[in-house]
């Protein structure tokens, strides 16, 4: 006759432990995703977080530099401003440079025949005015598309 071996309380409590840790597993894998689902869940946030890396990085542009030009305004009288370009940066090619007074809109020019816009440092041209104390604006056509603004205020 075989008798059976009478369980020793630390043979039960290695038993309990495992039991519970069994059921804790099958909780888990029921109840929660699978490992399968949770590689692709994060396959997934991998791809659009890249996606908006990429589109924000393509839309960072270093800052625009501004090229540096100074004039110098002077009133002949009273209807007449003289404007003379006193600093260019270098490399700063002026296709011409442009006035807006109450009487109206203009390109600078160095001389009346034949026209030419001032475009040189040292070079001055006359802008009209309608008195004392007229608001003035002065802006330079650098190339096709761009216009800065150089002076604005009252002289």
């Amino acid at each position: 006759m075989v008798t059976a071996k009478k369980p020793t309380a630390k043979d039960t409590g290695f038993r309990l432990a495992k039991r519970r840790f069994e059921q804790t597993l099958a909780k888990y894998s029921e109840n929660y995703f699978r490992p399968t689902t949770g590689v692709i869940i994060l396959t997934a946030i991998c791809v659009m977080l890249a996606v908006f890396v990429l589109n924000w990085a393509t839309g960072v542009k270093p800052p625009a530099v501004q090229q540096k030009i100074e004039v110098s305004l002077t009133r002949l009288n009273e209807n007449e401003v003289e404007v003379m370009i006193i600093y260019m940066e270098s490399g700063t090619t002026i296709r011409h440079l442009t006035y807006a007074t109450t009487r109206g809109r203009g390109v600078i020019n160095s001389s009346a025949s034949p026209f030419e816009p001032l475009r040189d440092a040292g070079e001055y041209g006359i802008v009209p005015v309608s008195g004392y104390d007229e608001y003035v604006e002065i802006t330079a056509a650098i190339n096709d598309t761009k216009t800065i603004k150089i002076f604005s205020g009252k002289i």
